[in-house]
C-alpha cells in the first residue's frame, strides 16, 4: 500500500521550527527569486513549505521556480500545504537543457535519485541524473549570473571508511568501480567535481552540501531507506529483519536542522567549498537504530539474517565532522530518538490518513479553506487563493470589538502551562473572589486541563479565539513578549492594560536586547519587539536591579511596580501540601532529601557542557548533609529535545522537566544547583543551599554575556566535578545565609510573600 506525504501533518510543526530558527538571517532572501530542483521530493517538499511560510511570516516576498515533470502532482501537493507564497511551476526533464527566462538569485539543486534500490536495477539512469542535471543547472547558473547555488551531495563520496577519527571535507576513501551500488557515489564524486571546475572556469558561485542519512516526518511511506523500512515495521507490528550485522555507524540529522543547514550554506557559505552537514552527536550503528525505534514496541522482535551480499556497502564506521559548517553559526539540534519518534509519528500520521474514509465536509475542506499564516488570513476558495492582511481584519473588525472590562487573559511562556507569575496572580484574584473573568491561552488544552481550576476559561493559544479574546479583554498578563500574536495582527487599544511580568529575577544573564547580536539574529522581528516594549503598560519588580534591567532591556515606557514576583510567594508559605503531593507523584519515601538540577540552555547549542557527574554526588551529599538523597533534573524547553542523552536511567535519579510549576518544585527540594539560571535566585529566598556548576563560563560569558560576576553571588562556583563535589563537602552554611542577606540587599530585593496581593489591587483598580 502507498501513503503519501502530502496531507502529513506533522509537517507543519517542522516547518514552523525552520521559520523559527535562530541561524536563518532572513533578510538575506528578501524580494529574492529561488529555483528548486527536486521540489516534490522529500528535501525539496520541505524546503518549498520552509521558504514560503518564511515569506509569509517575515513579508520577504520571495517567488519560487519549480522545475517539475509532472506539474498537475506539483499543483495538489502544494495546494494542499497551503503555500501562498508566489509558486511559478515549470515542465521540466532535469536531465534537459533548461530553459526558463526568467530572474533567479538561488538555486537549490535537491534532484537526484536516492534509492539504494534503484541503483542496483537502474545504475546508468542513476549516473545519468546526477550527472547531466547537475551539468545542465551548471549551465544555467553560468548563463544567468546567479548569487549563489547550492548543490545537495551526500556522504556516500567519501567511500569505504571505517574509522574512529571524525571525517573532513578533504578526506576520502576508496571505492570499488565495478559494482553497480556504487553508481551513486561515484556519480555524486563527479558531479562535485563537476560543480567545482565551473566554479574555478566561470566562477559559478556554487557550494556544496554532503549530507549525512537525513530523517524526516514528511519522507514518503515507501521510501526504501533502512531507516524508513524499520518505521514502516513500527506502524504495522512487523519484526525488523537486517540482512547484514547492522554494525555500520553513521551520523544522522533530521530534516528540519538539514534545511537550516542549506539555507546557511546557499547565503553564507564559501564558494567553490563543501560542507558536512551531520548532527555530531546523532550517531549510531543500525543495529542500534533498529533497537532504539522499537523500544516501546514489547511485541516487536530485530532479526539479523546476515546476507553479505555486494547490494549491501560494506561495514564502515563513518562520522562527518561538522566545524566547517558551525563556523558559519549553525548547530543541529534534533536528537537520533526524538528523530525516529517523529519519523513514526509521521508514518502513522500517513497511515491514518490513507485509511480514513472522507465526508463530503472533509473534502470540502480541501476547496474552502481559511488559515493564519504569517501577517495574513488566508483564503483558498475552489483552488483561487487570496491573502488578506491581519491589519486590515483589525482595523475592519476587531478595532470596532468592545473591551470587556472584566476580562483578563493570562499567558505563560507562550501557551506552555500553568505556571510562574500568571499562575500565583490568577490563584490570588480566585482567592479573593474577584468580579472578573479569567481567560487562559494554552497550546495542549486536553492536557493541560487538569492542571487549572475549573474557574477558567481555557482558549488554544494559535486558534483566531485566542485573538479575539485578546481583543476584547480589559487586561493583558504575560511573562515573555506577545511576538507571535503581533505578527497574526493583533493591536492594543488605548483602554487596554497590558501587565508584563517576566520570567527572570536578580538573574546574571543578559535578556533581550542586551544580548550580543541579539537585534541581527531577529532583524525581521526587531519591530514587534519594538512594538511590545510601546504596549506595555507596567512591569513588574522585585528590585532596585530589576528595575534598571527592565528599563534598559525591555521597555523604557513601562511603568515600574516594585511588587515583587507573585510566584515567589509560596517561598513564604507553608508547602508541606506540595511536599506531599511531590513525593507522592514520584514515589519518593518521605525522609528523602532531593537535589534539583536546573541546566539553562545554550546559544550555540554545545551540550558539552552539561556534563555533571551525577552518581559520584550521592556519597558527598550524604557525607556533609546526611540523609538519602534523590536528583531531579529539570531541563529547559529548548534542551528537551536531549532527555535521552542528559538524563541518565538510575534509581534515584527522576526528569522533572514536564512537571508543570517549577517554583513548587524549588519550594521542597534541598539544595539547587543550576548553570546561570535565574531560577537560582528565586530558590535563594528559601535561604537553602544553592550552587552553580558551570563548565563553561568564560565561553558563555563572551557568548551571552553577565550583568555581573558570577563571584559577586551568595552561590559555590564549579567548573568540573571534582570542584562541585568539594564545594558540597566544604559547604559553610552560615557563611551562606550572610552573603544571601547581602546579595539581597545590595541588589535592593523587596520579596516578602505579598506580591501578588500587590498585583491583584494593581488588576482592581484598573477593572473599577
Amino acid at each position: 500500500m502507498h501513503y503519501s506525504n502530502i496531507i502529513n501533518p506533522n509537517t507543519n510543526k517542522d516547518t514552523k521550527f525552520i521559520v523559527d530558527s535562530a541561524y536563518i538571517n532572513w533578510d538575506k532572501f528578501k524580494n529574492k527569486t529561488i529555483l528548486i530542483t527536486g521540489a516534490t521530493g522529500f528535501i525539496g517538499v520541505q524546503t518549498v513549505l520552509s521558504l514560503s511560510k518564511a515569506s509569509m511570516d517575515h513579508n520577504l516576498n520571495v517567488k519560487l521556480i519549480l522545475p517539475v515533470r509532472d506539474i498537475a502532482k506539483a499543483k495538489s501537493l502544494f495546494f494542499q500545504k497551503m503555500c501562498f507564497v508566489n509558486i511559478k511551476f515549470i515542465k521540466q526533464d532535469i536531465n534537459k537543457k533548461l530553459n526558463y527566462h526568467g530572474k533567479v538569485d538561488y538555486i537549490i539543486h535537491t534532484a537526484s535519485n536516492t534509492s539504494s534500490k534503484s541503483f542496483v536495477e537502474s545504475p546508468v539512469e542513476t549516473i545519468d541524473t546526477t550527472i547531466n542535471g547537475t551539468k545542465n543547472i551548471l549551465e544555467f547558473a553560468k548563463r544567468r549570473k546567479i548569487e549563489s547555488i547550492v548543490y545537495l551531495s551526500s556522504m556516500e563520496v567519501y567511500g569505504t571508511i571505517n574509522s574512529d577519527t571524525q571525517i573532513k571535507e578533504e578526506d576520502l576513501g576508496p571505492l570499488n568501480l565495478l559494482n553497480e551500488r556504487n553508481s551513486y557515489p561515484q556519480a555524486k564524486r563527479m558531479a562535485e567535481t563537476l560543480c567545482y571546475s565551473y566554479f574555478k572556469e566561470y566562477n559559478t558561485p556554487i557550494k556544496i552540501a554532503r549530507l549525512c542519512q537525513i530523517i524526516g516526518a514528511n519522507i514518503p511511506y515507501n521510501d526504501t531507506r533502512v531507516f524508513a523500512q524499520f518505521a514502516r515495521c513500527v506502524v504495522e507490528k512487523k519484526d525488523i529483519t537486517l540482512h547484514t550485522d547492522g554494525s555500520t555507524i553513521r551520523n544522522y540529522c533530521y530534516i528540519t536542522d538539514c534545511i537550516t543547514a542549506i539555507l546557511k550554506i546557499l547565503t553564507e557559505g564559501t564558494s567553490g567549498e563543501a560542507y558536512n552537514v551531520a548532527n555530531q552527536n546523532a550517531i549510531c550503528s543500525i543495529k542500534e537504530m533498529a533497537e532504539k525505534i522499537i523500544q516501546n514496541q514489547p511485541n516487536i522482535k530485530v532479526i539479523i539474517e546476515n546476507k553479505n551480499s555486494e547490494l549491501y556497502p560494506k561495514n564502515c564506521k563513518l562520522y562527518l565532522n561538522t566545524c566547517k559548517l558551525e563556523d558559519l553559526g549553525w548547530q543541529a539540534e534534533v536528537s537520533v530518538e526524538k528523530m525516529l519518534t517523529k519519523l513514526v509519528d509521521g508514518f502513522l500520521a500517513q497511515k491514518n490518513q490513507a485509511l480514513t474514509k472522507y465526508t463530503f465536509k472533509d473534502i470540502l475542506k480541501n476547496y474552502i479553506c481559511f488559515k493564519n499564516f504569517g501577517g495574513y488570513k488566508n483564503l483558498s476558495l475552489l483552488g483561487l487563493k487570496f491573502r488578506i492582511p491581519n491589519n486590515w481584519i483589525y482595523e475592519h473588525i476587531y478595532k470596532y470589538l468592545p473591551v470587556d472590562n472584566k476580562k483578563i487573559v493570562f499567558s505563560n511562556f507562550a501557551g506552555n502551562n500553568y505556571g510562574c507569575n500568571p499562575k500565583y496572580i490568577s490563584e490570588e484574584l480566585l482567592k479573593e473572589n474577584i468580579n472578573c473573568r479569567i481567560v487562559w491561552l494554552i497550546q495542549n488544552i486536553k492536557e493541560s486541563k487538569k492542571d487549572f481550576p475549573p474557574q477558567i476559561k481555557l482558549v488554544d493559544i494559535r486558534s483566531e479565539k485566542a485573538i479575539y479574546e485578546l481583543s476584547t479583554a480589559k487586561i493583558w498578563i504575560d511573562n515573555v513578549r506577545k511576538i507571535n500574536f503581533y505578527k497574526r495582527g493583533l493591536s492594543k487599544k488605548e483602554n487596554q492594560k497590558y501587565i508584563q511580568t517576566w520570567h527572570g529575577s536578580l538573574g546574571i544573564k543578559k535578556i533581550e536586547n542586551a544580548i550580543v547580536d541579539f537585534w541581527h539574529k531577529t532583524s525581521v522581528l526587531s519591530k514587534y519587539y519594538i512594538k511590545d516594549a510601546e504596549c506595555i503598560n507596567y512591569l513588574i519588580s522585585n528590585s532596585t536591579f530589576e528595575e534598571e534591567i527592565y528599563k534598559k532591556h525591555i521597555s523604557n515606557t513601562a511603568e515600574i511596580k516594585s511588587f515583587g514576583h507573585p510566584r515567589n510567594d509560596i517561598f513564604f508559605k507553608d508547602n508541606n501540601a506540595i511536599k506531599e503531593k511531590i513525593y507522592k507523584q514520584f514515589g519518593l519515601d518521605k525522609n528523602s532529601k532531593i537535589l534539583l538540577y536546573v541546566p539553562t540552555f545554550r546559544d550555540n547549542n554545545r551540550i558539552s557542557c552539561y556534563n555533571i557527574d551525577y552518581e559520584k554526588l550521592f556519597e558527598p551529599l550524604k557525607n556533609k548533609f546526611g540523609g538519602d538523597w534523590k536528583i531531579f533534573i529539570r531541563l529547559h524547553p529548548r534542551i528537551v529535545h536531549l532527555t535521552n542523552i542528559l538524563i541518565p536511567k538510575h534509581n534515584s535519579i527522576y526528569d522533572v522537566t514536564t512537571y508543570p510549576d517549577i517554583q513548587e518544585l524549588l519550594a521542597i527540594t534541598d539544595i539547587a544547583i543550576t548553570d546561570y539560571s535565574s531560577c537560582i535566585f528565586d530558590f535563594m529566598l528559601t535561604r537553602k543551599p544553592g550552587f552553580i556548576y558551570a563548565a563553561d563560563i568564560e565561553e558563555y560569558n563572551t557568548d551571552r554575556g553577565f550583568y555581573y560576576p558570577l563571584e559577586d553571588t551568595p552561590f559555590p562556583i564549579a567548573q568540573n566535578n571534582d570542584e562541585l563535589i568539594n564545594n558540597i563537602l566544604n559547604f559553610d552554611n552560615e557563611k551562606y545565609k550572610k552573603a544571601v542577606e547581602t546579595f539581597l540587599r545590595d541588589k535592593g530585593c523587596i520579596e516578602d510573600g505579598e506580591a501578588s496581593k500587590r498585583v491583584v489591587n494593581l488588576i482592581k483598580g484598573i477593572i473599577k
